[in-house]
């Protein structure tokens, strides 16, 4: 019988150690749910850094396109502006040539008449020829007025070309910088392989 009288003693020293490696884990070691919820914890930064990333690029890119999309507006509206500046220089230019061009023959008629006034013994007919000499001769100066002015208008719009032009190739700069941007964002934002952004 004394094997009886140990036999509860026994049964709760036992007990004592079921319990103690069973709470083992609670006490000093982190569970399996706790390193489930720390690990679920870090891939949950990291899409929240990821979103975060994407949203910051997904804003930059906006940003370019905003400024891309007033460029390209700007850039039309200076071709514009260019091309009617050049439309009305080769115009005057046109004029200018022409009214050019018309000298040599008014100045030929002039002295073909003067010409026939020499031999003409009508005074009738003679006063006709100098009335035609002094409205050619005028014709000749209003003409030269004319070329002077096209020449003067010309000049101006050659500087104002100048400088449309200028402002035609600094925007297309802009929107060439704005294009190297977007290509060196692309370029950086392509995933490594193995899934890593550099």
């Amino acid at each position: 019988m004394p094997q009886l009288k140990g036999l509860p003693l026994f049964c709760l020293f036992s007990m004592t150690l079921c319990f103690l490696f069973s709470t083992g884990p609670l006490l000093g070691q982190p569970s399996n749910s706790q390193a489930t919820q720390a690990n679920g914890d870090q891939t949950t930064q990291a899409l929240l850094n990821e979103v975060h990333e994407l949203r910051l690029a997904l804003q930059q890119n906006n940003l370019h396109a905003y400024r891309a999309q007033i460029y390209l507006e700007r850039l039309r509206e200076q071709q514009r502006r260019v091309n009617d500046l050049r439309g009305e220089l080769n115009g005057i230019r046109e004029q200018a040539a022409e009214i050019k061009s018309e000298q040599p023959h008014f100045n030929e008629m002039i002295k073909s008449i003067e010409g026939q006034m020499e031999k003409e013994q009508n005074p009738t007919r003679r006063t006709e020829m100098e009335m035609q000499v002094r409205m050619l001769k005028s014709q000749v100066e209003r003409q030269g007025e004319r070329e002077q002015r096209q020449r003067e208008r010309e000049t101006q719009l050659t500087s104002q070309l100048q400088v449309e032009d200028a402002k035609l190739s600094e925007l297309g700069d802009r929107l060439d910088a704005i294009e190297r941007d977007l290509e060196k964002q692309l370029s950086t934002d392509k995933p490594q392989p193995g899934g890593k952004r550099p």
